[in-house]
């Protein structure tokens, strides 16, 4: 869209908090999933979620999965704490917790309250 009518880029990745950023500057355009000849292959779990699809259109497809793993000492922290993302937050827990930064960030927006 952004080097429309003539594009010198095919495909390019967009960080998930800039994406929304992006297609209001009308730098991206819809994806045409009907010219991926193997999207039928791809599980509809990423395919067909939410993140991509905006007044229908989609704007782009899942290039990797993966997970988040939450591990405490149950010496420590009881079941009920580790049921809560303020568990890491908390006072109690201050200079106790370790993490990588790029993947707490996810974690740390629920805890703010924003889900997408």
């Amino acid at each position: 869209a952004a080097e429309a009518p003539n594009p010198t880029v095919d495909i390019i990745t967009v960080a998930g908090h800039r994406f929304l950023q992006f297609i209001d500057s009308d730098l991206l355009a819809p994806l045409d999933t009907a010219r991926i000849t193997n999207w039928g292959n791809i599980n509809p779990v990423f395919s067909e979620s939410d993140w991509a699809t905006i007044n229908g259109d989609k704007w782009g497809a899942p290039i990797l999965s993966g997970a988040e793993i939450f591990a405490y000492n149950t010496d420590i922290v009881s079941e009920e704490e580790a049921r809560t993302w303020s568990t890491l937050f908390s006072d109690s827990h201050a200079g106790q917790t370790a993490y990588i930064i790029q993947d707490m960030m996810s974690i740390i927006m629920l805890y703010l309250g924003y889900d997408g």
